[in-house]
């Protein structure tokens, strides 16, 4: 990865911050930048300040390996300039070998470096095969030490671009192809630095040309990349097509060459003309093969062009067919030498296509103007017969694409255009104003959920529902992990909220009440991993004060006995009340603490305290405060409460079982507001954690 640095200016030089010498260096923060972003120069830091900026690397880019993999495959240009080098030498190899065929003469004899040569006369009679033409070659010295040079370069390069590549499996980039004819074509060469006399030994050099064909489709790649344009694929198709036909009439002619020197030794302009014949099926019988392995060589490359061929014409056809369809491009002469318009439409009709032209060429200044026709949809029938008539066929082109992608606004060569007219469809149904389908389903049964309910109980929906539900929804989970949100209202939702969170997926609503067992059944709570109860405004307003959360602690314990299992989130509005989640009148266990809270603290349990007082108990008793909250072990996690900030509080605390997962949150009433959902959006994490933090614990 690379962080961007901006170099010091010399006022900085002199002096740190705060007086510090020059010399010393100060801690640098390491900024990272994604190394998926492409990199951008910094320009101006501000209007007064011209600074350019430094990029460097980390660590692990300062290494050796990591040096050259940037230079060698990372960096587009580099990487092309390796690219072409590469090319250039495949292509130097191939035609040092047609030299050395152009200088052998096996007729003056052959056999070993530094060895006595043999004459060889072919005997078209015997049946006997001598392979001695085929094994010696006559190559020269100074054609030789050039040779030996380009095959040192290439295995280097080899080599060293297999070590670059290594990711743990060496098999998988040995058995390659372009591997082993790498490894045919120069090792070979190696050894007669080291062994001379077999400087004269058949190396199929001509074998390269599938390396240059590889190295080219590579190179060719790396320049769209370089250059940031995206390639046409019938001009990467075609090249494949013709570097492949190519190949195959040159490993052939170069072939049966090599093989025909124990025979009637051709030539390489005849052994060309017997390839170019042979594979266009005509055939004349004037040149043959004579010795069986050029007959068979013959017939593996018949064989071979029958299989690859047709496979890249068919490619070939199918990808024109395509543009055709599609209606190719724009020509980028006409667009600068004639003057166009873009029609923008999202379907073409015959009556809008007859009417916008009938109109737009009914001036006469307009009749030299071309009219580029951009449309997602194929033409039907009746718009093809239309643009077959001549007035219309030279002066509209169709483009298949949409106004809404660059790249088919650079077809039609928008930036050239003199106008675009965009277009509504005619009597097109505006398929948003439609209501969405809805399920009458009765039940959240009948939905089949994969994941577990999350049931949010509500009496009027407000906005601290809209922000419990964002968190839920955020863009870092995965969807597989999406749990149902079912809001229980005991009011019907108002249009706007309706509109907030229609955009969020599998969120539903239902109204019903937490006091009706059968609409908690029809929500689906038997399904259900957490439940949220919020207060309800109108048990608020009780004649007592510390009433309030009366009706809210009983319908919650009754919902977690009914309901063991599930984790219960309720809203309280006084802190205090909070011990009565723990309350079991005939519970020997929960009377024994009672008595142990009589003893430790001076004021009754059901005398309430005022906020003065309640600061002063807890300076009194210090963690003995929380005794009530904290009855069993693993229950309960609360932070001691800053009395001074009346900050929330937050239990975990169940009146049954100590494994119960039973959540309390309530704060002091000089925090409180009227509005009692805005503190949902805290229990959010409690209930689904993020990736990178846990559940928070109450402030």
């Amino acid at each position: 990865m690379a962080r961007a640095k901006l170099p010091r200016s010399p006022s900085e030089g002199k002096a740190g911050p705060g007086g510090a010498p020059a010399g010393a260096a100060a801690p640098e923060e390491p900024h990272g930048l994604s190394p998926l972003l492409p990199a951008r120069g910094g320009g101006s830091v501000g209007s007064d300040v011209g600074q350019r900026v430094q990029v460097e690397f980390y660590v692990n880019e300062n290494t050796f390996k990591e040096r050259l993999k940037l230079f060698f495959i990372k960096n587009q240009r580099s990487s092309l300039r390796i690219r072409l080098f590469n090319f250039s030498l495949k292509l130097l190899t191939c035609l040092l070998y047609i030299i050395r065929v152009l200088l052998d003469n096996p007729a003056l004899g052959i056999g070993c470096w530094g060895c006595v040569k043999q004459k060889y006369t072919f005997n078209g009679s015997s049946s006997e095969i001598n392979w001695a033409p085929i094994l010696w070659v006559e190559r020269k010295m100074a054609l030789w030490a050039i040779q030996v040079i380009v095959a040192t370069i290439s295995f280097l390069e080899t080599m060293l671009l297999i070590y670059l590549s290594y990711k743990g499996n060496i098999w998988e980039q040995i058995i390659r192809v372009s591997f082993i004819l790498e490894m045919v074509n120069t090792l070979p060469f190696i050894i007669t630095i080291f062994w001379p006399p077999l400087r004269n030994l058949f190396i199929p050099v001509f074998l390269n040309c599938w390396l240059a064909k590889h190295a080219l489709e590579n190179m060719i790649n790396d320049f769209h990349r370089a250059i940031l344009r995206t390639q046409s694929a019938m001009f990467n198709q075609v090249l494949i097509l013709f570097c492949t036909l190519l190949c195959l009439v040159f490993t052939g002619t170069c072939g049966i060459q090599h093989l025909e020197r124990a025979g009637e030794n051709l030539n390489l302009l005849t052994s060309f003309y017997f390839c170019i014949v042979t594979f266009s099926t005509v055939g004349y019988g004037d040149v043959t093969p004579k010795i069986w392995p050029s007959q068979f060589l013959v017939v593996i490359m018949i064989g071979v062009a029958l299989v690859v061929l047709p496979l890249q014409f068919e490619e070939l056809v199918y990808l024109w067919m395509e543009r055709q369809k599609s209606g190719g491009n724009y020509s980028r002469h006409r667009a600068q030498t004639e003057k166009h318009v873009v029609l923008c439409v999202s379907s073409l009709k015959i009556d809008l296509l007859m009417d916008f032209l009938n109109e737009f060429y009914a001036h006469p200044r307009l009749q030299d103007y071309y009219v580029v026709i951009l449309c997602p949809t194929e033409m039907d029938v009746q718009v093809r017969r239309v643009l077959q008539i001549p007035l219309w066929s030279q002066r509209v082109i169709y483009l298949q694409g949409s106004a809404l992608k660059d790249q088919d606004l650079m077809r039609a060569k928008m930036d050239n255009g003199e106008a675009c007219f965009i277009l509504s469809s005619r009597n097109e149904v505006d398929r948003t104003a439609a209501g969405c389908k809805h399920n009458s389903y009765e039940d959240a049964k009948a939905y089949g959920f994969k994941n577990k309910l999350i049931i949010v109980s509500a009496e009027t929906a407000g906005n601290g529902l809209y922000n419990f539900i964002v968190p839920l929804r955020a863009y870092y989970r995965s969807r597989k992990e999406l749990n149902p949100i079912v809001l229980l209202l005991d009011n019907k939702p108002d249009h706007h909220f309706l509109e907030a969170i229609c955009c969020f997926p599998m969120v539903y609503y239902m109204e019903g009440s937490v006091d009706n067992l059968d609409s908690l059944l029809q929500c689906g709570i038997i399904y259900a991993d957490n439940l949220v109860v919020v207060d309800k405004e109108s048990t608020m307003s009780a004649e007592e004060d510390y009433m309030a959360d009366a009706k809210t602690i009983v319908n919650v314990q009754t919902m977690f006995r009914l309901f063991p299992s599930l984790s219960i989130t309720t809203e309280l509005t006084h802190p205090s009340n909070m011990r009565f989640m723990q309350f079991r009148a005939k519970d020997s266990y929960s009377l024994a603490l009672s008595k142990l809270e009589k003893v430790s603290s001076p004021r009754p349990e059901c005398q309430p305290l005022s906020p003065g007082v309640w600061r002063e108990q807890e300076e009194e008793m210090g963690a003995g405060s929380l005794l009530w909250v904290l009855r069993r072990p693993g229950t309960a996690q609360l932070k001691a409460p800053d009395p001074g900030a009346r900050k929330s509080h937050r239990a975990l605390a169940g009146p049954g079982h100590p494994e119960s997962r039973l959540s309390v949150l309530g704060w002091s009433a000089g925090q409180y507001s009227s509005n009692p959902h805005r503190e949902l959006s805290r229990w959010v994490d409690h209930l689904s954690p993020t990736p990178d933090r846990g559940p928070i614990s109450g402030q």
